[in-house]
């Protein structure tokens, strides 16, 4: 989804960019795999929080937090570790829920089907109308997607 913001912090939506004409077509089950390393450690995640801590303000949504919580057995736990790692909660603003809702529109209308969570999309618009870059192991989704978004990955 091609989107900008402008002075008055509005989303503006902008048409897709053409399709690349010759790109070879994915077999099927291809097609479904998902794009995500499976190599990625936790040692390598850590290097890389500690790296981009350095550049940025660390930062979570609730949607990341709902998604992190999948390995606490507490919220209290996981609020510990969000505490440690001193990451910032960000609520999604209004003008990222609607990108989301549009980046996943045109997803599924492209035949993703629902293989494309929406969780990923809230995540995706939320660092790109924020205009700040994504930590992501699963980077060339939120490329596709986003392709203005600043996305790191290992």
């Amino acid at each position: 989804m091609e989107f900008s913001v402008n002075a008055g912090g509005e989303v503006v939506l902008h048409p897709p960019r053409p399709a690349r004409k010759g790109a070879p077509r994915k077999e099927r089950f291809d097609a479904v795999r998902g794009s995500a390393d499976v190599r990625w450690r936790t040692d390598e995640l850590m290097k890389l929080l500690r790296a981009q801590a350095q550049l940025h303000a660390l930062a979570i949504n609730p949607v990341i937090y709902a998604e992190l919580s999948l390995s606490f057995s507490t919220f209290e736990a996981l609020d510990r570790a969000v505490a440690t790692l001193e990451l910032a909660m960000h609520e999604v603003p209004r003008p990222a829920l609607f990108l989301a809702a549009k980046a996943y529109l045109q997803s599924r209308r492209r035949g993703a089907g629902r293989a494309q969570v929406l969780p990923d999309f809230f995540i995706g618009a939320h660092a790109g109308v924020e205009g700040s870059p994504l930590l992501t192991r699963d980077a060339s989704r939120f490329r596709s997607h986003f392709p203005r978004l600043e996305v790191i990955a290992p």
